[in-house]
């Protein structure tokens, strides 16, 4: 669409603004900006997107690598984090590193997932795909069972925290793991295993803040190699 534009007699003629593809938000987002405004296509549509570096370590907290060599702290791969807010979708996050590219964003329309491929490999073209356009085996689950221990008890309103909500409770974890995790997932790179595991708390607390106002500040994480 073009705007047409009239100063004193003069006509010119500007391109209305056009959204980026949801697979490229990655090539806008830098590490030394805190927030940052997008026009971004989803699903056929333009939509205002609001990216926030967030930090997902606590504070002064180092993620550590322990192998036969002893203990290290880890290379993240200057990765950075981002929530990913606006009046379009419901919630969102990704996480950038040297390692690899992993987020989803939720609209009315469905769940898309943000991913440059394998984790810890050469680091492939950014994709960005609907849930519904993956293998069903992809969500398949072992079955488990939850039990009602208050009768009658009532979940409270999601909220983000702020304004006139309740504020964000905040959880600490603290994650270990085995040499397993590094060897099966990651072929043995220690350090992008460490790197995903601080995204995939990132996603994790952007999905409990919006549903269940719970925040997690991930306090210790080693990795074993």
């Amino acid at each position: 669409m073009l705007v047409s534009l009239l100063f004193g007699g003069l006509s010119v003629a500007t391109a209305a603004p056009v959204g980026v593809p949801l697979e490229a938000i990655v090539n806008h987002l830098s590490p030394e900006s805190s927030s940052v405004e997008l026009l971004v296509t989803i699903d056929g549509r333009d939509t205002p997107v609001t990216a926030r570096q967030v930090d997902v370590l606590g504070e002064g907290v180092v993620p550590l690598v322990h192998g036969a060599a002893g203990t290290r702290p880890a290379d993240l791969g200057g990765l950075t984090t981002w929530t990913l807010d606006g009046p379009g979708i419901d919630m969102g996050f990704v996480g950038i590193s040297n390692w690899g590219v992993a987020g989803f964003i939720e609209s009315p329309d469905g769940v898309h997932i943000i991913s440059a491929g394998a984790w810890g490999k050469n680091k492939g073209e950014v994709t960005a795909v609907r849930t519904d356009d993956l293998p069903p085996t992809l969500f398949e689950l072992p079955p488990c069972e939850t039990r009602v221990t208050h009768e009658g008890w009532t979940p409270p309103i999601p909220t983000r925290g702020g304004g006139d909500g309740q504020p964000c409770r905040v959880a600490n974890l603290a994650i270990e793991t085995d040499w397993e995790y590094t060897e099966r997932i990651f072929e043995g790179n220690a350090d992008a295993g460490s790197a995903y595991a601080v995204t995939i708390t990132g996603a994790m607390t952007e999905i409990y803040t919006t549903e269940l106002n719970v925040r997690f500040a991930l306090s210790y994480l080693r990795v074993i190699q």
